[in-house]
């Protein structure tokens, strides 16, 4: 036989009498069928998964003696401490998912929070919901916001743990106590004045971001700056066709930046003189093909002469034709070389 289930708890203090002894519900008809058993507080248990022993308070003020226990929707039960003293007889839970407080001076259940919402934030969370009502008299005295994550695992759920209460007042929290980029789902119940604890509210979930965190890369100059950059963006040997321009002046770089992401390259800048770190730079990418970005007549042209002509004919494909270097820009004197 399957039904649906609710919780109830002792709506009375019980005292420090009945402290860690059995309790336990059993069927109104017939006393060998238990519905559930345990033991009462204190019980050294974390029972509701909070990281804290003992700090369980289910009734009136003071927790020794409390108990709390499932019981099957519609079923008549009654309630027993130590095996033979009865706490409560002939009980009969009619609304599920609800902690019903016995022998209370209420014992109707707060209705379920209306229309749950979660915002993600920056490092938080924000929750908003509507109120609940309470029908039994005693009135809302408090909200509770339930907090998980998803389980790594398939085969179980990770605990509900409370990580607010709010009066009833309050119908919103901003969680701060999150990661960055995790999932958090929520849930709200509302606790009346006499200890009953309504259904659950409708689920949420978010994820907070935070601020990017910037990662600069940079060299001691622009030379090295491009070069940085090189090394941290591309593998070795990953890059067939470099493209090198001037560093003595902007336009022809910023000009080869849609060649160089045409090709997958790095842009490399060149100064005075043709620097071991950029020749071992374009060995480390596996380069055998310079574009040569800019007029033929641009600064490092001019200064590094036969440099630069050596600089080509160390990377170029080593095929049959000999070296391969391109030549993007204006007039020149010299027939420019086909790539």
């Amino acid at each position: 036989m399957e039904t649906e289930g609710a919780w109830v708890h002792n709506g009375t203090a019980v005292g420090g009498s009945f402290a860690a002894k059995r309790s336990e519900c059993t069927s109104e008809t017939s006393g060998g069928v238990v519905y559930s058993l345990g033991k009462t507080e204190l019980d050294t248990v974390d029972s509701d998964s909070n990281g804290v022993v003992d700090d369980e308070d289910y009734g009136p003020a003071g927790a020794a003696g409390d108990f709390r226990h499932a019981v099957p929707i519609g079923m008549r039960f009654n309630s027993l401490l130590s095996k033979t003293t009865t706490y409560a007889s002939a009980q009969k839970i009619t609304v599920p998912d609800t902690d019903i407080a016995l022998h209370a001076s209420d014992t109707i259940a707060p209705t379920a929070p209306a229309s749950l919402f979660v915002t993600p934030g920056s490092y938080k969370n924000t929750l908003t919901w509507g109120t609940a009502t309470d029908g039994g008299g005693s009135g809302v005295a408090s909200y509770r916001v339930y907090r998980w994550t998803a389980s790594p695992e398939s085969v179980h759920t990770m605990p509900r743990q409370v990580v607010t209460s709010t009066v009833p007042a309050v119908t919103s929290f901003e969680d701060l106590d999150v990661d960055r980029g995790v999932e958090y789902f929520y849930e709200v119940r509302a606790v009346d004045t006499s200890t009953n604890v309504g259904p659950r509210s409708e689920q949420g979930s978010g994820a907070p971001f935070g601020e990017p965190v910037a990662e600069r890369t940079y060299g001691s100059d622009r030379y090295a700056t491009a070069l940085a950059i090189s090394a941290s963006t591309f593998a070795p040997s990953s890059v067939t066709t470099a493209v090198v321009a001037t560093g003595k002046d902007f336009p022809d770089a910023l000009s080869a930046s849609g060649l160089a992401g045409a090709y997958s390259s790095p842009v490399l800048l060149v100064g005075s003189s043709v620097t071991a770190s950029l020749t071992e730079e374009l060995d480390r990418l596996g380069v055998t093909d310079v574009v040569d970005a800019g007029a033929p007549c641009a600064h490092h042209q001019r200064a590094l002469g036969h440099q630069w002509s050596d600089l080509v004919a160390q990377h170029h494909e080593r095929d049959h034709r000999g070296q391969h270097g391109c030549r993007l820009g204006g007039r020149h004197d010299e027939p420019q070389r086909d790539a």
